[in-house]
């Protein structure tokens, strides 16, 4: 007899490991492995991605798609259950967020939009320049602000990239006269 089919066939993602899929394991006393495969509009022209022994299953970080992925359980004898059970993933890409700035004292204040899209961006880099990849780096930000000491005069754009790679730049530049150059003074008694 062939292994029962596999139930609880869905897939989650995880910020650090990307997509997984995860199923109810079966019961069967003879069950070696389960098959995955994927594309496809049934098992039988899907193309094997996997032979996994637990019930889980990491795919890692995915390009924006649809896909469907499909599965069974295989015996000792290496038959498989009759049935595949499919589930479908889809991974959708991260938006820019909404950049902002605004100069609080001495202090150009940075805020920032989380992203949607499926995957959550474990941190942010900002850097400033007239592109992402030749500015100067600024920091890598876990929160959605950052405040930065005004020390330039002029202007200055803040460009953001997402631990993902999605790249924006700020709606709104942060510009700095001297006029506006904080005062500082020193006494010596």
């Amino acid at each position: 007899l062939p292994p029962n089919d596999v139930t609880g066939f869905t897939s989650f993602t995880d910020k650090d490991l990307g997509v997984a899929l995860q199923w109810d394991p079966v019961t069967d006393l003879d069950v070696k492995d389960y098959a995955i495969k994927s594309g496809g509009s049934n098992w039988d022209n899907a193309t094997l991605v996997a032979y996994v022994k637990t019930n889980r299953y990491v795919l890692g970080l995915l390009t924006p798609s649809t896909t469907v992925f499909w599965i069974k359980a295989r015996d000792t004898s290496n038959v498989l259950s009759l049935n595949a059970v499919s589930t479908t993933v889809v991974i959708t890409a991260s938006s820019a967020p909404i950049v902002t700035s605004v100069i609080q004292g001495p202090v150009a204040v940075i805020t920032w939009t989380t992203p949607s899209g499926s995957y959550t961006p474990a941190y942010y880099e900002l850097r400033y320049g007239a592109s992402f990849a030749s500015g100067t780096s600024i920091s890598r930000v876990k929160g959605n602000s950052f405040n930065v000491p005004i020390t330039w005069i002029g202007l200055r754009r803040p460009n953001y990239t997402d631990h993902n790679g999605i790249e924006a730049s700020a709606r709104q530049d942060v510009s700095f006269s001297k006029d506006q150059m904080p005062v500082y003074r020193h006494f010596q008694l």
